[in-house]
């Protein structure tokens, strides 16, 4: 089984090889819906030159034609930049409701700086991956994260989530005698599919992989799962939440 948000890993599906994380476009579905739910119309955004980036904004031209939005303004960048003014100027300019940045590592670091330096007061969407220990040190700390949304698995915000989620959460934190964090509860959600095929099946290779197959809906902490012979992604955006930063860590924001 593997973790990473990479569609092709799951379609079409190697043999056997499942995925526990969605893939991006359930990421941006779930951007999508919650911009529609807020009553957002206009939606800005940024993302990098190059393949990543050009599939994100192809299925954001989807999703908000599906669901009522407008993509007002489209910036792009090349991942070595270090100066976005041109851009973040154009995005204010557009005078969008919500801006969503595809963006992670160094460049999501100056994005943010350079938003909230030139004061744009658009909410502002980023990308789960671009949160960090890296990120909160050189922005000055998880306080100056404040209002930043994103969409995130329902596992990182443990038992924060209630129902299914948080009870799974609370027994993985139980059985491994410390603090859960996301990938560790990607770690448990491989032991809960192979256990519920194991279970059905016994140990045998070729059994396990047709049994995983066959899975629809199995609940786990970051599900539920599903595995089609066409399809090994196994979560849908289900398994994703919309989240805020308070200033101290993730909350809930539906």
């Amino acid at each position: 089984m593997a973790g990473g948000i990479i569609d092709a890993i799951g379609i079409p599906p190697a043999a056997y090889m499942f995925k526990v994380a969605p893939g991006t476009p359930e990421m941006q579905k779930v951007v999508i819906l919650w911009a529609a739910r807020k009553g957002h119309k206009r939606i800005a955004m940024m993302y990098p030159n190059d393949g990543f980036g050009q599939a994100e904004i192809a299925t954001i031209r989807k999703l908000a034609s599906e669901n009522g939005l407008e993509v007002v303004a489209t910036e792009t960048f090349q991942n070595q930049d270090t100066n976005f003014a041109t851009q973040l100027a154009k995005l204010r300019a557009s005078r969008p409701d919500v801006v969503y940045m595809a963006v992670s590592g160094a460049p999501a670091i100056l994005l943010y700086k350079q938003y909230r330096q030139l004061k744009l007061e658009f909410p502002l969407v980023m990308t789960q991956s671009a949160i960090s220990r890296t990120f909160y040190e050189s922005i000055g700390g998880p306080a100056n994260a404040k209002g930043i949304h994103m969409a995130t698995n329902v596992g990182g915000l443990g038992a924060s989530m209630g129902g299914v989620t948080a009870r799974m959460y609370l027994e993985m934190e139980k059985a491994l005698e410390k603090k859960g964090t996301l990938f560790t509860t990607f770690g448990w959600d491989h032991g809960v599919l192979t256990e519920w095929a194991a279970n059905a099946v016994g140990t045998d290779r070729r059994a396990l992989r047709d049994k995983l197959e066959s899975a629809k809906d199995v609940p786990a902490i970051n599900g539920p799962f599903t595995y089609t012979p066409q399809n090994h992604i196994g979560q849908d955006h289900r398994g994703v939440t919309m989240a805020q930063h308070d200033g101290e860590k993730l909350v809930v924001d539906n």
